[in-house]
C-alpha cells in the first residue's frame, strides 16, 4: 500500500492530515462518522450515504479484506472513507482483494493516519458539514471544491441511488423464504 500526503478539510477550517491510501483524486460532500466496529464495505456500498465522505471512529479498518458477500448494493455510495489505521489484507479468509485495493478499484479516494477521534469530537460539537478528501490540492483549491458542493439538505438523493434496472436476488438458504 503506498501512501501519499493527504488532508481532510471541512467547511469551518478544521484540517486533519493524514496519508492517502485510495483513489488518487479529490473527494467532496458532506463528511459524516460511525462508530460501528465492523461493516465497513458494507458501509460505504450503502445507499443511505451518498453525497457522504465516512469517518470511521474505530481505529483497524479493513482487517477482513473486501468480499464479494459484503456488498449492500450494486456499487459504492459513499465519497470516500477516512480512517485511523487503515490495513489493506487481501489474505484474510473470503477475501476478493484488500481494503485499499478494492476502494483504489472502486474509484474511491480514502485517507489513514487521520486523528478521527479528534475529527469525531469535531463533527459531535459542530455538527455534520461539507468538507473533502485531498492530496496535492492547495488548501485555497480545496476550500473553492468545498463551498461549490451543494448542501445535502433538499437534495433529491433517491434520483442518484436508484438502480436503473430491476435487480433480482437469489435465494441464499436459510427459512426458505419465510
Amino acid at each position: 500500500m503506498s501512501a501519499r500526503e493527504a488532508y481532510v478539510l471541512l467547511e469551518d477550517g478544521a484540517r486533519f492530515d493524514g496519508l492517502g491510501v485510495g483513489a488518487e483524486r479529490p473527494a467532496v460532500g458532506e463528511i459524516v462518522f460511525t462508530t460501528s466496529m465492523a461493516g465497513y464495505q458494507e458501509t460505504v456500498t450503502d445507499p443511505s450515504y451518498a453525497g457522504q465522505l465516512i469517518a470511521f471512529s474505530f481505529p483497524q479498518i479493513g482487517n477482513y479484506g473486501a468480499r464479494a458477500d459484503a456488498m449492500e448494493s450494486d456499487r459504492v455510495h459513499a465519497r470516500a472513507a477516512i480512517m485511523r489505521a487503515a490495513v489493506d489484507r487481501a489474505d484474510a479468509p473470503g477475501a476478493v482483494a484488500g481494503w485499499c485495493e478494492w476502494l483504489i478499484d472502486w474509484g474511491v479516494p480514502a485517507i489513514t493516519d487521520v486523528d478521527t477521534r479528534a475529527l469525531v469530537r469535531h463533527l459531535r460539537d459542530a455538527g455534520s458539514m461539507r468538507g473533502g478528501v485531498f492530496e496535492s490540492i492547495p488548501e485555497e483549491e480545496a476550500r473553492a471544491l468545498i463551498e461549490a458542493e451543494p448542501a445535502m439538505s433538499g437534495r433529491d438523493l433517491a434520483t442518484e441511488v436508484t438502480p436503473t434496472e430491476p435487480i433480482v436476488l437469489e435465494p441464499t438458504g436459510g427459512s426458505g423464504g419465510r
